[in-house]
């Protein structure tokens, strides 16, 4: 074979390794452009559809983790939402609040405690304001329980407390449900803990009284000025004893 011919077949496998390369080459360059453009982010109408898929993404990624963080869910728990409810501005959604009750005579008690802002709306009228919670069977008979007490006593309130910190400790229920409440509490299947409350029936008695209280102000206010009678001296003729 001549020396010429040999430099002729090295020069075509040169030729045939180079094209080859170059061929991967492109098919690289190629690849990596057409994934580039697919990650980037498009304009004009798409972008919000862009936005929704990846957010979506990035939910179902994440729900894993929440689920395995999260304490185990009570069988009886549920998504509740109440209205009429005074609520402060600064109650927020994640915050933790109890719900209370407030009579006219100053009792006040904790309906529900340490419960979990899920959602929020806040208006000067309590009947527009709407807050999300998470409630248990029981706690959802407590709070028809107190709603029947804000319609039936004048000057009662249902409102919200807010916890400085998450990290505070949980406060107790001590509101004395009605006694067909407490029928239905004592005697509902889907109820998993039943408090006791041993000091409940002895509050409920001092709230069912404001009824005869204030039957008892308007007799008095009725009887006003009637017997009158100049005041002096020995109106007054009482010891008095003063508080150090």
């Amino acid at each position: 074979m001549s020396v010429i011919r040999q430099r002729k077949i090295r020069l075509k496998r040169r030729g045939i390794i180079i094209g080859m390369v170059l061929f991967i080459v492109a098919i690289i360059s190629l690849s990596s452009i057409l994934y580039f453009n697919s990650r980037a982010e498009p304009d004009g109408e798409d972008r919000q559809e862009y936005k929704e898929e990846i957010t979506i993404k990035d939910e179902m990624q994440a729900k894993p983790i929440k689920n395995l963080l999260r304490e185990e869910i009570a069988a009886d728990l549920r998504l509740h939402y109440y209205n009429n409810i005074k609520l402060s501005d600064k109650i927020s959604i994640g915050d933790y609040i109890d719900i209370r009750i407030s009579y006219e005579n100053g009792m006040d008690f904790i309906v529900l405690p340490k419960k979990r802002v899920i959602d929020v709306s806040i208006s000067n009228n309590n009947l527009e304001s709407c807050i999300w919670l998470e409630v248990s069977e029981e706690e959802i008979l407590r709070m028809s329980s107190a709603f029947v007490d804000l319609y039936h006593y004048e000057r009662s309130v249902i409102y919200a407390v807010k916890y400085l910190n998450e990290a505070q400790n949980i406060a107790k229920a001590n509101y004395p449900v009605n006694d067909e409440v407490r029928k239905l509490i004592d005697s509902d299947p889907n109820i998993i803990n039943k408090g006791i409350h041993l000091k409940e029936s002895i509050y409920r008695k001092v709230i069912d009284k404001l009824d005869h209280m204030s039957d008892a102000l308007v007799e008095d206010t009725a009887t006003w000025g009637e017997g009158s009678h100049t005041t002096n001296a020995n109106d007054y003729d009482e010891d008095i004893v003063y508080l150090d």
